[in-house]
């Protein structure tokens, strides 16, 4: 019995000896906050907004326009022939479907652009995060999405974006 209760310690001193040498250094990071808070971030949304406005008032005039359309052949529904009445609403029905369509393939386009910008903007300063997990021996990184529940001295996104913003210079050459 003596040596059941020896050895199931041996094992248990050895089981947390390893697990003690082998804990890993852990942080996570907003990502969200990381793009809204950096100055490269700030600027890439700046841009992406103004591209989406400028292409969302030209929508907004071209949805103007085909109301007007669609008003004016309402008013004028019992004044012109049925022939004409159909030949303009046809017209109208086009318009409406060719802005639609342009709609839809901005959206999708702008969606990839999103995309394009964001992946760009990570990979430029993914070395900097890399050298700041070197310098303080970080071994894994989570997106604070992926955390159901950690203590905030885990996070370092503050840390990250006063690094960003020191090298920003590096980044726009880049």
């Amino acid at each position: 019995m003596l040596k059941k209760i020896i050895f199931c310690s041996f094992l248990w001193f050895l089981f947390n000896s390893i697990a003690l040498s082998n804990e890993k250094k852990l942080a996570y990071i907003n990502l969200d906050l990381l793009i809204s808070k950096s100055n490269p971030g700030q600027l890439l949304i700046k841009n992406l907004d103004e591209l989406e406005k400028k292409n969302f008032d030209n929508f907004l005039s071209r949805e103007k326009t085909l109301k007007k359309e669609e008003e004016s052949i309402d008013q004028q529904k019992n004044i012109l022939s049925d022939d004409e009445l159909k030949k303009r609403v046809i017209l109208l029905k086009k318009k409406i479907n060719a802005y639609n369509k342009d709609k839809k393939k901005f959206i999708k386009d702008f969606k990839l652009k999103e995309n394009k910008e964001i992946l760009k903007f990570l990979n430029s300063v993914t070395p900097i995060i890399e050298n700041f997990m070197n310098q303080e021996s970080i071994d894994i990184l989570f997106e604070k999405k992926n955390i159901f529940i950690a203590k905030t001295n885990f996070d370092i996104t503050e840390k990250i974006i006063v690094l960003i913003n020191k090298n920003v210079d590096n980044l726009n050459n880049e």
